[in-house]
């Protein structure tokens, strides 16, 4: 009996586990985990909500955001920036180039369930057109020349008045309803209670608005996908120091957070098994632009010495506490345009001090070089913000080591820009750039460009960078536009008419549980959403087919 009581049982439980063992794996092999619906997700943001319309939003990163998960355009940006179908299933552009005309998709619903038509697309970018609109002047002024047409329920034309290849991506501007909007007058639009009750086409509808908080829950109508996460909470908090704060201490499960953040908390963000850390790169540069006007820096060798001469690599590493990259080229990295064999100029003083001799400039006492009896001296200026003036400093401690004696002065950002850059007065200037939705460079690089009225604060002039940039605009193919972006960043480098150092590394800090994100490129902050529907907290098992 001992024996039967001893040894029987445990046989037959070792039997049972074997076949619950060879049950499961059977089972975990036969079957696979998928999203599932339902979860909340709650993100912090820095800021707080001014107006919850797409076309008032461009001045304000949390209107940006939340007007994102509410609202779409014709098209998206995808996360390498590619141009994507969005509110419009597809879209044929005219032998000319001039003529886009755009499908709408059948289904698509504003969130209070009335169809989306081309009538709202016409009243959208015709808003945008009105002499009283009060959002950003930019925006107007880019709409004011292109004629709309309703061609049918659910077609539109675009026609602009010359080709302009980068078009698809200017249309992914928030749609907003006739319906709800028609009564309103443009010049009243700022005030219109449609900004705190938003009705949209996007994948979240706006439920509850408060303060310091807003609640968005999926909307079960969107075109593209029902999303998976249930609801959204959006909370509002002062800068992004009290973001910080609020993850650390796990009251949110995410927050986008600018550049420059403590390196000792992003260590402890990431150390902490709960957070994945994500750190793309925002679609803006910052470089030292040389004014070509004056005669130091129309020689090619001094231009490419002061590039050799700072290691822009300890530069990200130690002043900007890798919340960066190496800039390459002025198209961004991460973007389809974005050439992946250049040009390259290294950290080399030995080589930059080369160059500088070979233009005659000599190494006297003083550790100044000369030339003619006249010093290699300039001003360096940059505006008062904190991380701009010790990444000016480092450069210019940098050019000291090889001879070059250069002056950092500051000034406030609206002085800078009056004072310096419209009216083109100033030696080198440290300054960030944001490069829009397209590699189109041609407003700060062609020479057309270099007056008051442009871009080209470097007044830089070259037939070459005028030619391809011209293409560029105009090709309609995307791959001969990758190739004549490719040929304008060689062409860049080879000539080198300013000097790019980097690009903002933000970092996203999400909960583990929060699974299928897909952060590319930041185009603004919003771009994070690029894929908000596909999100999800939940998971299910089924049978693989």
């Amino acid at each position: 009996m001992r024996r039967w009581f001893g040894g029987a049982p445990a046989l037959l439980l070792g039997i049972l586990l074997a076949v619950s063992l060879l049950g499961y794996f059977a089972y975990t092999g036969l079957t696979e985990v998928r999203p599932d619906y339902g979860g909340r997700y709650v993100e912090g943001v820095a800021g707080g909500p001014m107006a919850l319309n797409p076309l008032l939003a461009q001045f304000n990163d949390a209107d940006r955001d939340v007007t994102s998960l509410l609202f779409r355009g014709l098209t998206s940006l995808g996360p390498d920036g590619q141009v994507l179908p969005d509110m419009a299933e597809r879209w044929d552009v005219s032998s000319d180039g001039r003529t886009y005309t755009f499908v709408l998709r059948e289904g698509a619903r504003w969130h209070d369930g009335v169809p989306l038509t081309a009538d709202d697309v016409v009243f959208t970018f015709q808003t945008v057109q009105h002499p009283n609109f009060p959002g950003s002047p930019d925006l107007a002024a880019f709409w004011k020349d292109i004629t709309i047409t309703k061609k049918d329920e659910l077609t539109v034309q675009f026609t602009l008045p010359q080709p302009f290849a980068p078009f698809p991506s200017y249309v992914s501007l928030g749609l907003v309803p006739v319906h709800l909007l028609r009564e309103t007058p443009v010049k009243d639009l700022a005030t219109a209670e449609f900004n705190s009750r938003p009705i949209g086409t996007g994948p979240f509808r706006l439920v509850e608005a408060l303060v310091d908080r807003m609640v968005l829950r999926a909307n079960s109508d969107y075109v593209l996908s029902q999303p998976y996460l249930r609801e959204i909470e959006i909370q509002f908090f002062p800068d992004d120091q009290a973001l910080a704060t609020a993850l650390l201490e796990q009251r949110i499960d995410g927050a986008l957070l600018r550049p420059v953040l403590p390196a000792d908390q992003i260590e402890r963000l990431r150390q902490n098994g709960a957070w994945q850390v994500l750190q793309p790169l925002r679609t803006s540069y910052t470089a030292v632009f040389l004014n070509a006007s004056i005669p130091l820096f129309q020689d090619q060798a001094v231009r490419q010495a002061l590039l050799h001469a700072v290691d822009r690599t300890q530069l990200v590493r130690e002043v900007l506490a890798d919340q960066g990259r190496v800039a390459d080229s002025p198209v961004p990295l991460d973007t389809w345009a974005h050439a992946e064999t250049l040009p390259s100029y290294p950290f080399a003083p030995e080589q930059a001090a080369s160059l500088l001799e070979s233009a005659g400039w000599q190494l006297t006492g003083s550790g100044v070089r000369q030339k003619d009896g006249k010093d290699l001296r300039f001003t360096l200026i940059t505006n008062d913000d904190p991380t701009r003036v010790a990444v000016g400093q480092f450069v210019v401690n940098a050019w000291r080591r090889v001879g070059v004696q250069a002056d950092l002065a500051t000034v406030s950002p609206a002085a800078l820009l009056q004072n310096y850059l419209i009216p083109r007065r100033y030696d080198a200037v440290l300054y960030g750039l944001d490069t829009g939705y397209d590699p189109d460079a041609y407003p700060v690089w062609h020479s057309t460009q270099r007056g008051e009225d442009g871009l080209n604060i470097a007044a830089y002039a070259s037939k070459t960078l005028d030619t391809v940039l011209e293409e560029g605009r105009q090709a309609k193919d995307q791959e001969v536009r990758r190739r004549l972006y490719r040929d304008f960043q060689q062409a860049f480098l080879e000539e080198l008419p300013s000097l790019p150092l980097y690009q903002p590394r933000y970092t996203y800090v999400l909960a583990r549980r929060v699974q299928g994100v897909q952060v590319g490129a930041l185009f603004e902050t919003s771009s994070r959403f690029v894929n908000i529907h596909e999100w999800f907290t939940e998971t299910m098992r089924v049978w693989k087919r």
